[in-house]
């Protein structure tokens, strides 16, 4: 099966005129050297500038294409000329697609000696694969637990958090050089940005303590800086402050804390809040922890109109929930994140992950009601595709693309998407 219903108007739709015009020229010229399909994948070797050919893999499903990579440099507007000569090659010339088993097929018609055998020459030409084998047949030989999944292994060093620390102070002297030199543009949030993705990636490995360490010195440089700010009232980048704020909430959440630990912290969120203004949220993350009576209501299923607070919800309440959500996905407590979720009125998150977990029926008897924004069914309907399921993917995109209100760019965008999948569908 080639692509479904591949047509001239798809591979334009996603191309600049110049792309298709030059994908043309390579086609038409026999650039397109070959082309090998394994099932819902389509691998071709496209001639170029280069001595050797770039290669472009199409991914598709029975709406059409669902992703197009190609290895040149390409990094404009749409699809380059390289996958533009390939789905071309693909649509006037079908004769060249070479069709080829998948892995699954290929791995059927091996014996368990085979097998092993296949898997020692991967893993002589290969020798980093070891650890891959070795994770997976140490993951074979647990028993299955429903508790939440082991961490990354930790780090046998801790890092330091000096270079953090002096790299956030450059960025906020070198935005009052700016500005003494009269330029008003504000690029300190953009600039700490990656020093705090930088920090919440230890996160993400389970290595909370170091998370802390790095962090607390991106706050330190930015802290001890931030009186240097104050001659130029209106240009204060507050995003900085709350950007600090969130990362410190995942974090705090994260951390398995003692009683002095958190009143350690408490003191010195106190004493930035003080000279940044912006540590509200992760104060209350603290304050809460995992034990809050509310949140634990929630988790009972015991839903109310207040959702997981005791009083009414401060304006950060959304971003403070979403927080929540992103740990407890981590940690796979997936019925927790939905009570949760739902009881905060994520509509997005809570379908999605509805989605996610296979429960469609839930998720198409709840969509029409809930969905208002085109954002929140562009994220259901790109997630029900991932899992297959294509009808549904069409219907809830629709209902979004009748929404008002939204970018226009993203409208356009997303309704070619939708228009790709009718004409697959």
């Amino acid at each position: 099966m080639l692509i479904p219903n591949l047509t001239l108007a798809t591979i334009q739709r996603h191309a600049t005129s110049k792309s298709y015009d030059r994908g043309c020229h390579y086609w038409r010229a026999g650039a397109v050297a070959a082309i090998t399909q394994r099932r819902q994948t389509l691998q071709a070797e496209v001639e170029g500038n280069e001595p050797n050919p770039y290669r472009v893999m199409v991914e598709f499903d029975d709406g059409g294409i669902t992703a197009a990579t190609c290895t040149c440099q390409y990094s404009f507007e749409g699809w380059c000329k390289h996958i533009v000569a390939t789905l071309l090659a693909c649509l006037q010339q079908p004769e060249m697609v070479e069709q080829r088993p998948s892995l699954p097929q290929l791995l059927d018609q091996l014996d368990w000696v085979q097998t092993q055998r296949l898997i020692q020459n991967l893993v002589a030409d290969n020798p980093e694969l070891i650890e891959s084998v070795d994770l997976y047949v140490t993951r074979l030989a647990q028993p299955p637990t429903t508790s939440a999944p082991q961490s990354a292994p930790q780090r046998k060093t801790n890092i330091d958090p000096a270079p953090f620390k002096r790299r956030a102070k450059e960025v906020v002297r070198g935005a009052v050089r700016d500005w003494e030199y009269g330029r008003e543009d504000d690029d300190i949030a953009a600039e700490i940005g990656p020093l705090i993705d930088n920090a919440l990636a230890f996160v993400a490995q389970g290595d909370v303590a170091n998370a802390m360490v790095a962090l607390q010195g991106i706050t330190e440089g930015c802290a001890e800086n931030w009186d240097d700010i104050d001659d130029y009232i209106g240009l204060t980048p507050t995003d900085v402050g709350l950007d600090l704020d969130a990362a410190w909430t995942e974090v705090l959440l994260s951390a398995d804390l003692t009683a002095d630990e958190i009143s350690t912290w408490q003191e010195q969120l106190e004493a930035w809040q003080d000279q940044l203004d912006s540590f509200a949220m992760s104060l209350e993350a603290l304050r809460q922890g995992w034990d809050y009576p509310p949140l634990l209501q929630v988790f009972a299923g015991n839903l109310t109109e207040r959702g997981a607070w005791a009083g009414e919800a401060p304006t950060w309440a959304d971003e403070f929930s979403q927080i929540r959500l992103k740990i407890l996905a981590q940690q796979e407590r997936y019925e927790d994140y939905l009570r949760l979720a739902e009881a905060e009125s994520q509509t997005q998150p809570y379908l999605t992950m509805l989605a996610q977990l296979g429960r469609t029926d839930e998720v198409m008897a709840i969509a029409p009601q809930q969905i208002t924004t085109l954002t929140e069914a562009k994220a259901i309907a790109e997630t029900l595709r991932s899992q297959n399921q294509l009808p549904q993917a069409l219907q809830i995109a629709l209902q979004g693309l009748r929404c008002d209100g939204a970018n226009p760019y993203l409208a356009h965008e997303f309704a070619t998407w939708t228009s790709d999948l009718a004409t697959g569908l």
